[in-house]
């Protein structure tokens, strides 16, 4: 399929290079500019499912791959706290004084500490939608499958890396010979989702689903090493209070499904209770993935309404 952006490269100050691509409305036509913080695995062709939302609302969406994934130099000693620093690299070098964020799932870690540790007065706003919020706030409700991988991961990423590189069929994902063999096996993959989420991946006529293909497929072409690393980082601690994010009304709303099985509703609870301000709307028929999909025009209006207010 054809992306609506074309990535592009910066060399970051340690000389690794940042991938990223912008959707939404073109750069100087922007009301502002929002980054976009993917899942796990995953990479910037996610943000193509939000681009038409995004210009409709005069955003421009500014999608950038972490570490080792896409084009995006892996970094073995990163934290969540050191991808703060490549965000603000990159927006100093475009000329972007302030900017919203915006994270899926596995990208809300990287973007709460974004607002942890990047000045309030750059950051507009913050939507995060499905995140994985510290697994110390409890696992009640989330899948088996989950629990028993982000449990062992803390204490041998190393011994995973096949493993995990195996069951998530990396090998597949880096077959540019049979692309068709991968999409085959995630659509398998996928039909242990709930039925909200097999609902959304099948809208609009299968482009869901060939987006999730391409963002999974970018995501593990540097082989398995980086999710696990970054399956360690998202299921570990912050490195700081979510109390000590103090929140402003309108700064911060996570949206979270009452379905989700991945990051269960519990935890996004727990989360915005301990974040003075934060506003949490839940959606009581949706999943992980149907959030996003189903409720992705309400969420940008929602974001774009934050930023010209605030």
């Amino acid at each position: 399929m054809s992306d609506k952006s074309e990535s592009l490269t910066f060399i970051l100050p340690d000389q690794r290079t940042l991938e990223y691509a912008t959707y939404g409305v073109p750069a100087g036509e922007e009301q502002a500019t929002v980054i976009y913080f993917h899942g796990t695995p995953g990479c910037h062709h996610e943000a193509e499912l939000v681009h038409d939302q995004a210009s409709r609302e005069g955003l421009q969406i500014l999608a950038i791959n972490r570490p080792g994934f896409g084009r995006s130099s892996p970094h073995p000693h990163r934290t969540l706290l050191s991808f703060s620093q490549d965000v603000l690299a990159l927006v100093d070098h475009l000329g972007i004084q302030r900017f919203a964020m915006m994270a899926f799932s596995g990208g809300c870690p990287y973007a709460l500490t974004c607002l942890h540790a990047i000045p309030r007065s750059r950051i507009f706003h913050t939507t995060v939608v499905s995140g994985a919020y510290p697994y110390a706030l409890g696992t009640d409700g989330m899948k088996l499958s989950n629990r028993v991988l982000l449990s062992v991961i803390q204490w041998v990423p190393r011994f995973l890396v096949a493993g995990v590189d195996y069951l998530l069929i990396g090998r597949l994902a880096r077959d540019a010979a049979h692309p068709e063999r991968f999409t085959k096996a995630l659509r398998l993959l996928f039909k242990n989702m709930p039925p909200e989420d097999q609902a959304a991946l099948a809208a609009e006529d299968g482009k869901v689903f060939k987006v999730a293909v391409e963002g999974a497929r970018g995501g593990l072409q540097q082989g398995a090493q980086s999710t696990v690393e970054e399956l360690r980082l998202v299921s570990g601690p912050l490195g700081f209070d979510l109390a000590d994010l103090k929140i402003e009304k309108g700064q911060l709303i996570m949206w979270h499904g009452a379905k989700d099985p991945n990051a269960p509703l519990e935890m996004a609870q727990k989360a915005a209770s301990r974040i003075p301000g934060a506003d949490l709307r839940v959606e009581k028929d949706l999943a992980h993935i149907s959030l996003c999909i189903f409720k992705r025009g309400e969420i940008l209006a929602a974001l774009a309404d934050a930023v010209r207010t605030l």
